[in-house]
């Protein structure tokens, strides 16, 4: 009985020590590479980069349909999964529903575990994203890239929530890509929000919509579907109001100091400063109000803080009058301001004020007139005459107007003095005689 029993134990114990190796040995390991098959001939080629730390496989059971689990892939776009019960299993590439697989899509039985690829071809989104200056659709030599960060995003609509795909590879003259997008009508185009920039207003049927900043777009596989994404400048809108002179008089004189003020109202699509420039030839300069930056003195102007969008500033500039010929201030927003924003109504940007010289009280004194020896001398009268404070022209020499010129009576006088020389030479010849 005790050998028996010895030897029941013994069994016991092998049998206790042999099932965690058959249960060892009746696993298996399954393992492969996903990865972008850009030219879909279902081999691994160079330049084909692979699905990293994305989507792997799905296996089941092949006889029971029961799921054993999903493997994504590592950074090389590799999977792995191990300690899978060694039973027919089925694999099911995850990527075949947003990419065209080109490699089968399903491997199914597999007995043993092994290694299997899987390969899919997605689609490329492309297009343009510059500063479209003059908004005609096309790029033009001068206009450039958005500076800064990329400003397209590709993003993909599932089940009401949305996620992005990697950002786009920028290229030259503004155009951007994205490869091995995913397949189908889930996908749109969305345009960031750039700093001084819009949209600019759609002119193709390839544009992003203005208003939703996206378009949704329609990807299939091993095609390119083109969406722009142009942006132009913030539209400038000045208007200038009436001008007017401080102290505002009927007319002025030479040397009178005056200020001419401007309001300017910003009715553009952001906060914007001003530049500004006075015409002609302008008088003395004598000073800028608060707030504003002197640029070119008497001439050129811009405010040191922008105007806020429906706000009005006062432009104060002073000068003092010292040219008869200048008539009129004009004063001029100019069509581009200082921040570079362009101007879509140029007509209202003048402010004009006209001015008058007046004229002044200055004395002057008429000639005595003669008087009568046997009468009472009367007092020599004098008289006032009204003289313009600013001389425009003419002159005089200094005689009086008497109608008569004082060459005829020149002419008289050497006419007598020639006929009595003449008389007293005939008398002289007499007497001789």
């Amino acid at each position: 009985m005790t050998s028996r029993a010895a030897a029941v134990a013994a069994v016991g114990a092998v049998l206790l020590t042999a099932v965690p190796a058959n249960a060892q040995a009746d696993t298996v390991s399954l393992t492969g590479l996903v990865w972008f098959d850009r030219d879909a001939d279902g081999v691994v080629d160079e330049g084909e980069p692979p699905l990293a730390n994305g989507r792997g496989i799905e296996v089941y059971d092949a006889t029971t349909k029961a799921f054993v689990g999903e493997y994504g892939t590592d950074a090389n776009g590799r999977y792995r999964a191990d300690g899978l019960p060694d039973v027919p299993l089925a694999i099911w590439n995850r990527n075949a529903d947003s990419y065209k697989a080109t490699t089968p899509s399903t491997v199914n039985p597999v007995r043993g575990g092994g290694t299997f690829d899987f390969g899919f071809l997605g689609g490329t989104v492309r297009g343009w994203s510059f500063q479209d200056l003059d908004r005609d659709g096309v790029r033009q030599g001068n206009e450039p890239d958005v500076p800064g960060a990329p400003t397209v995003r590709l993003v993909l609509e599932k089940n009401g929530e949305e996620r992005d795909v990697a950002p786009a590879t920028r290229g030259v003259n503004g155009e951007y890509e994205f490869r091995d997008v995913p397949v189908g009508s889930d996908v749109s185009v969305v345009a960031d929000a750039v700093p001084e920039r819009k949209l600019a207003p759609s002119s193709t049927e390839y544009d992003v919509d203005p208003a939703t900043r996206r378009k949704s777009i329609v990807v299939r596989p091993g095609e390119t579907t083109r969406v722009d994404v142009r942006y132009t400048y913030l539209d400038a809108d000045f208007v200038a109001g009436a001008a007017r002179l401080e102290p505002a008089k009927d007319a002025y004189r030479l040397g009178d100091v005056v200020t001419l003020v401007v309001p300017v109202t910003n009715k553009g699509e952001a906060p914007d400063n001003p530049d500004m420039v006075v015409f002609g030839s302008t008088p003395e300069f004598v000073e800028a109000g608060g707030g504003v930056e002197v640029v070119t003195p008497g001439q050129e102007f811009r405010l040191k803080e922008p105007i806020a969008v429906g706000a009005t500033a006062d432009v104060r500039l002073t000068y003092r009058l010292d040219d008869a010929g200048f008539t009129e201030f004009h004063l001029l927003v100019r069509p581009v301001s200082a921040l570079g924003h362009r101007e879509t109504n140029f007509a209202d940007n003048h402010a004009r004020v006209s001015l008058e010289y007046t004229t002044g009280e200055s004395p002057t004194t008429s000639p005595t007139a003669p008087t009568d020896p046997t009468t009472t001398a009367a007092p020599t009268s004098t008289t006032t005459t009204t003289a313009a404070v600013v001389q425009v022209g003419g002159g005089s020499s200094g005689l009086a107007s008497t109608g008569a010129s004082p060459w005829s009576f020149l002419a008289i006088g050497l006419l007598l003095l020639g006929g009595g020389a003449l008389a007293f030479l005939a008398a002289r010849g007499r007497r001789r005689a």
